[in-house]
């Protein structure tokens, strides 16, 4: 799918290390308001993301309708919120 990339925009594309990044105990989540499309930075209309697992809020990748219930658990996580 790498081909698929616009080249200037691989960067966006690196592993982030557990050492940098924190899920603060949330699982993945394809629905977050913060993940991209299916097709985001393509050069040639074909997708640049796969979804690794077949869930139901996968089909919801690059959505930006608000927050996802993952968001806000992450984001109660980020500031020890109760609710």
């Amino acid at each position: 799918m790498s081909d698929n990339i616009k080249p200037e925009m691989m960067i966006n594309f690196e592993k982030s290390s557990s050492r940098t990044q924190s899920g603060f105990g949330v699982e993945y989540d394809y629905g977050s308001v913060m993940h991209y499309s299916a097709t985001s930075f393509t050069r040639n209309g074909q997708p640049t993301l796969k979804a690794l697992r077949v869930t139901s809020d996968a089909s919801q990748m690059g959505q930006r309708r608000g927050f996802s219930a993952g968001d806000v658990r992450k984001i109660n996580a980020m500031y020890k919120c109760k609710n």
